[in-house]
């Protein structure tokens, strides 16, 4: 979806400040390259999980992982501080997000609190890099609800079996302990409305997404999984939501409400168990390297641009005043947006989980 960089406006506050005390690093295994003020322990540990959640799709969907790999960098902050200034901004505040995963015309990142330990949160921001190719834009309930969805992998340590779709036990408590988000509300929901960015909300929305998709994916035998793609088609093409709905699925939204909450009072939901063709081969070598105060801001600075905050990336550009060409040729994008009052981008969260 997309959001007006009007939304994200620039900060209060001293950017340089804030990082000026952390100590970055750089870690690079095969395929991806993972920077950022976290411990060296956990960028490799980050990239090590990449590294299986990508080897497992590569071969559960050939290709789809290519322009993700190549074309993503991956920012892990020390803390959700030092995270905080670089969030995207919601009504003046930062976003109540723990990782989010931004979109560029030639640069993809996924930024990350280090320590959220979780790889859910890796696999879930990892999912939206998968997914930003895709020729037809998903709703924010198909593409939260696909990355919460693939959450859950799990590969066993020998990597020939890998697990799908597992539940997620605690959007099931909550959707089982309150009303769902009507289905007209929750369809229309976008980057912007409250449902995607208020705390109060956020769980709700993305448990109540991840719930739909589980039971459209696996649900009355899988019965309903090619309708979703339908639905999809429909939507691309033109139609309302509401008369894309019934044409797909053959049914009105009080219908699938009540399917839905028949699905989650059931003791046991199914999930995924395929065996590979091939054991993941997970390559250990992981190249680790410090990183100056000037790469660390061209760093910051791209991801900045990307995200239409063109002040907060100039506070970077000045930040670097004695780096490199190297480092300041990262900022000739800065041109591209001057003068524009809006900068499409497109960005995708992982809420901020107590």
């Amino acid at each position: 979806m997309i959001l007006a960089a009007a939304i994200l406006v620039t900060l209060v506050g001293d950017l340089r400040t804030a990082q000026a005390a952390d100590t970055w690093m750089r870690v690079r295994s095969r395929n991806f390259l993972v920077v950022g003020s976290a411990s060296g322990a956990r960028l490799k540990q980050v990239a090590s999980e990449l590294e299986r959640f990508r080897a497992a799709f590569a071969m559960l969907f050939p290709g789809a992982d290519r322009r993700a790999t190549a074309d993503t960098t991956v920012i892990v902050f020390r803390n959700d501080s030092a995270f905080r200034p670089f969030k995207p901004v919601y009504e003046g505040k930062p976003a109540n997000v723990s990782g989010y995963f931004q979109s560029g015309g030639a640069r993809n990142f996924i930024a990350l609190d280090g320590e959220m330990n979780t790889p859910a949160l890796i696999y879930h921001e990892f999912v939206h890099a998968l997914t930003a190719d895709a020729t037809q834009r998903l709703p924010a309930w198909v593409s939260e609800g696909l990355a919460e969805f693939y959450s859950t992998f799990r590969s066993d340590p020998g990597g020939r079996n890998v697990e799908l779709g597992r539940p997620v036990n605690q959007h099931v408590a909550l959707l089982r302990q309150n009303p769902l988000i009507p289905l007209d509300t929750l369809l229309a929901v976008d980057h912007q409305s409250s449902y995607y960015n208020e705390q109060s909300k956020q769980g709700i929305f993305y448990a109540e997404s991840w719930a739909l998709v589980h039971y459209l994916a696996n649900g009355t035998n899988g019965s309903r999984r090619r309708q979703l793609a339908d639905y999809l088609s429909l939507l691309a093409g033109g139609k309302p939501i509401e008369d894309s709905f019934r044409e797909a699925f053959h049914a009105d939204y009080a219908g699938i409400e009540k399917e839905l909450r028949q699905y989650l009072t059931q003791f046991t939901m199914t999930f995924f168990k395929v065996t590979l063709t091939e054991k993941l081969d997970l390559d250990k070598a992981i190249e680790t390297a410090p990183v100056s105060e000037a790469q660390a801001a061209a760093y910051l600075g791209d991801l900045m641009v990307y995200m239409g905050r063109a002040d907060a990336a100039e506070r970077e550009r000045t930040r670097s005043q004695t780096c490199t060409l190297f480092v300041r040729s990262r900022f000739r994008a800065l041109s591209c947006f001057r003068g524009r009052a809006l900068m499409r981008v497109t960005i995708r969260h992982f809420p901020r989980r107590a």
